[in-house]
């Protein structure tokens, strides 16, 4: 996984590498460096995050733990592979704007947050406040960065690109994309305007009772062919609010 510095998270960690360094960070310096990889030999000039671990407890399988994440660092080497990989590193340096005000992109952002909020109202008032209370790019970009709907490629990409307004712009794409076909959903005839699942919705309360099964799996089927981006909407507000406090506020 990718873990963004300005952020807290719950983590769960069960291969037993992962969870000797958690619990060898635990009880040192609490301090542990998160690089995304799966063979310690490649990790050398990597970026990753450098972690506060702030509780651990055991999970099943497993351990899980609470974590901040610092800042952005770069592997400088590994010093050994034992029970787990001890590496040397130092603070990556991000290039950040430093001109007065909140740059454009930054604005354009928060825009496109409200207009997530408008589209979607069910999202936890408390992770639009937290977006909005970002002070600079960097954070702003590193927040939004836990959305749902940001691929495990794609939160690497954004840990590896040190430059703040770069990185938050690639955010903006991503999500001027989301909100593309959101926008053409609010477009389509919505399901209960429509005239075919109202005839059959009609059908289904009128039919008897060993009939109603298959005029509602045809109703469902129509949904699917003609709504699809309404019902994945629909779906997204129903459970994607829930799925955004967990990962975003653990």
């Amino acid at each position: 996984m990718v873990i963004f510095p300005h952020s807290e998270v719950m983590i769960t960690a069960r291969d037993h590498r992962n969870t000797t360094a958690l619990l060898q960070a635990a009880r040192e310096r609490q301090l542990i460096v998160f690089a995304p990889g799966h063979d310690p030999k490649g990790l050398a000039g990597s970026i990753g995050t450098l972690v506060l671990v702030q509780e651990t407890a055991a999970a099943q399988g497993g351990v899980s733990a609470s974590v901040k994440g610092l800042w952005r660092v770069r592997v400088e080497r590994v010093l050994e592979e034992r029970a787990y990989a001890r590496v040397r590193f130092t603070k990556a340096i991000e290039v950040d704007d430093a001109s007065a005000g909140k740059p454009k992109v930054m604005e354009a952002v928060l825009g496109q947050i409200g207009e997530f909020v408008r589209l979607m109202p069910g999202i936890p008032p408390e992770v639009v406040e937290a977006l909005k209370s970002a002070e600079t790019p960097g954070k702003l970009a590193d927040l939004c960065a836990y959305s749902p709907s940001f691929s495990d490629k794609e939160r690497l990409d954004l840990l590896n690109t040190l430059g703040a307004e770069e990185r938050l712009e690639k955010v903006r794409t991503h999500f001027e994309r989301q909100l593309v076909a959101m926008r053409e959903m609010a477009k389509i005839t919505m399901i209960p305007e429509c005239e075919t699942c109202m005839e059959l919705a009609d059908r289904v309360f009128e039919s008897e009772p060993n009939r109603r099964g298959e005029i509602a799996s045809e109703f469902l089927t129509h949904v699917v062919q003609s709504h699809a981006a309404e019902l994945l909407g629909l779906l997204a507000e129903r459970y994607a609010p829930g799925f955004m406090k967990r990962r975003a506020l653990k």
